[in-house]
């Protein structure tokens, strides 16, 4: 073998690992999950009025203006096709106890009427402000964000998950601004599906 063999085979061996360290690498970021986008009540941009659904001026500006672009370069970069929104809330009581979401939570969020629905308790509360936040995501897909996105998961919390992810112990019943939030998870529908061994 003379010296000119030797250095192909010698710039052969340094882009076949610089190959290898690549695709390791890209594995290593796709198996990363991406940051949890927390819009707490404590910004007075991202706040609901007490007991309410409705997305005030400044909030819808704020998702169509700085979420919404961030959410389309985040599912690009993690290669994710699924949003889940969960809506929390705090230990309030509603004093609505005439709850309509068991009749009209599906019609209600079709025709874009969340904000006219009855909540009975703070878990419907959640659950109507999460698909509030899902109707402007999906308005925002409709005019070219989002493109990668194909699914939506409302979710409501309610009052039981505190900030540090723990479950409340006790019955908070106060107007606590902290624990009053919207999260937004980017995810990949293929590697979260939920499997049966039944």
């Amino acid at each position: 073998m003379n010296i000119e063999h030797l250095k192909q085979a010698e710039v052969f061996v340094f882009l076949a690992a610089v190959f290898l360290i690549s695709a390791s690498f890209l594995e290593m970021q796709r198996k990363e999950n991406p940051p949890i986008i927390i819009l707490s009540e404590q910004n007075q941009q991202y706040r609901f009025s007490l007991g309410s659904a409705k997305i005030p001026h400044q909030f819808k500006e704020q998702l169509v203006t700085r979420i919404i672009p961030l959410l389309d370069s985040l599912s690009q970069i993690y290669h994710c096709d699924a949003i889940e929104v969960v809506g929390h809330t705090d230990g309030v009581p509603i004093r609505n106890t005439n709850s309509n979401l068991d009749r009209f939570l599906v019609p209600a969020f079709n025709h874009g009427q969340v904000e006219a629905l009855n909540p009975g308790s703070n878990v419907d509360l959640g659950m109507m402000r999460s698909l509030a936040i899902i109707q402007i995501l999906q308005d925002s897909k409709k005019k070219g964000w989002l493109k990668h996105i194909r699914y939506f998961f409302p979710y409501s919390a309610g009052q039981m998950i505190q900030l540090d992810k723990s479950l409340t112990s006790r019955n908070l019943i106060k107007n606590n601004k902290a624990r009053r939030r919207i999260e937004i998870r980017l995810l990949n529908s293929t590697t979260h599906d939920i499997q049966s061994f039944f």
